[in-house]
């Protein structure tokens, strides 16, 4: 049987460009996302792992351990329900249960070692398979199946254009009938309007907001891309798109709902595909949605992108310090949402008085 090595890289300085041969990688697996992750989230640290058959490397892995509260440790890959998992260097083939086994190893010496009360598994849609069998031998769960929506874009614009359902064409030349102009933002003050179209909306589902420095430090970073959409002069919408090696994704799309009849959404969307195509991407990668969500899957595939399933792999290692978890979060969830609010409205009042250092 094949032996796979996986081990624990502390100098992360060629991580990317270990990542860029591998099939499927993206923002989310490169040390940049890693380093603002942990910069901005002090409770997540990034874990880089090495795969290799002997002397031969074939492939990485990102994770996360997550120490969110006393007595709690956990490891996540990736964190937030993002695709994660082992990556493959683009001409390796594995033996699946062999390597199942040898990941399985390394993840039990790992929650020895950082006393772990869970490890979360996410497969990559673009990634290769895991031996389900191995792992629920192991004890490992399925804890749920998600999927998330990818469009090829490997033929180019024009064929992914005449590809778009009819209802996505007709929105698109509504919207620039309308009026409404997109273009990339490198400008703060661009992104703080769009904070606020983004902090509304997160309000209206009651979800969690992302804190406004990781958006301006992304949007300055090298993976990071501001689109805005504009009416009469006016911010009334946009997103937030990352983007590495072969692989564009959506990850933040707000606009104002008294001017979603202006179809600025379509307007971005197509925007951003085109800017895809353009710069050497083979993926858009649309985001996973919730099964409930039926208006937004729809929308997702008007533009032609397909649903790809990931795996999500759960390992309870200590069934009361995760209940006592599960009832914790909620609770820290909220308050973090509240403060994020909180500071971002602080800020732009100092910035409107002239606090320099507002930001």
């Amino acid at each position: 049987m094949t032996t796979y090595q996986i081990k624990s890289e502390k100098d992360n300085t060629n991580w990317d460009t270990w990542l860029r041969k591998c099939s499927g990688s993206t923002a989310f697996h490169t040390s940049i996302w890693g380093d603002l992750i942990q910069k901005h989230f002090p409770t997540l640290s990034p874990l880089w792992l090495s795969l290799s058959q002997g002397e031969k490397p074939v492939g990485a892995m990102t994770c996360y351990l997550f120490y969110p509260f006393p007595f709690i440790s956990m490891l996540h890959s990736l964190h937030w329900n993002l695709p994660g998992g082992p990556l493959l260097w683009d001409e390796q083939r594995l033996e699946i249960s062999a390597f199942t086994a040898s990941l399985i190893s390394e993840l039990q010496i790992l929650a020895r070692e950082h006393r772990l009360v869970e490890i979360m598994l996410n497969t990559s849609p673009l990634g290769p398979k895991i031996d389900d069998v191995c792992l629920r031998e192991a004890g490992f769960l399925t804890k749920e199946t998600r999927f998330t929506h990818l469009l090829n874009i490997q033929q180019g614009y024009d064929f992914v254009w005449n590809a778009f359902h009819g209802s996505a064409r007709r929105a698109i030349r509504k919207s620039g009938k309308n009026g409404v102009s997109v273009r990339l933002s490198e400008s703060e003050k661009d992104m703080r309007s769009f904070y606020s179209i983004y902090l509304s909306l997160m309000q209206s589902f009651k979800s969690t907001p992302k804190p406004y420095s990781l958006l301006f430090a992304l949007q300055k970073s090298p993976i990071g891309r501001l689109v805005i959409a504009e009416f009469k002069n006016k911010i009334i919408g946009g997103m937030l798109f990352l983007n590495f090696n072969k692989v564009t994704t959506v990850w933040m799309v707000a606009s104002l709902a008294e001017f979603l009849h202006l179809r600025p959404n379509n307007a971005i969307y197509d925007f951003t595909i085109r800017w895809a195509c353009e710069n050497g991407s083979y993926w858009v990668d649309l985001g996973a949605s919730p099964p409930e969500r039926i208006g937004l899957i729809k929308f997702k595939e008007s533009w032609n992108a397909e649903r790809y399933n990931f795996c999500v792999y759960q390992w309870v290692r200590s069934s009361w310090r995760y209940h006592l978890w599960t009832c914790i979060e909620p609770l820290l969830r909220g308050i973090y949402g509240r403060l994020q609010e909180l500071k971002y409205n602080v800020q732009k009042t100092l910035k409107a008085i002239g606090w320099k250092d507002a930001w």
